[in-house]
């Protein structure tokens, strides 16, 4: 396997991972489990970081995946934690809907 063939493995696992952790947890009962919340968060470093790798050493990657929003996912960092404050609202959308989406079209 090339190295972006694994990365491209590795983003797909880790936002499984997030969506397989949120589950059928309500936004209220999410953010209460600290574990459960703790592991998303850190899936989704783990995502940001992955898509800031394969859109730097691989510029072909948003032509071979034309309706996954590589830009997203690397900014995600970014849009949630911002200074002091964490949008729980955004984690939750990304791991109940945005992952899953994104997921159908790799």
């Amino acid at each position: 396997m090339s190295e972006k063939e694994e990365l491209i493995f590795g983003l797909r696992r880790w936002m499984n991972k997030a969506v397989l952790y949120v589950g059928s947890y309500t936004n209220e009962e999410f953010f209460d489990d600290e574990l459960v919340f703790d592991a998303v968060s850190y899936c989704i470093e783990v995502i940001s970081d992955i898509a800031n790798r394969l859109v730097g050493k691989y510029s072909d990657i948003k032509e071979e995946y034309k309706n996954v929003d590589f830009n997203l996912l690397a900014n995600i960092k970014s849009k949630i934690y911002v200074n002091d404050n964490v949008n729980i609202s955004l984690i939750y959308e990304l791991c109940t809907k945005t992952f899953n989406e994104i997921l159908t079209n790799f």
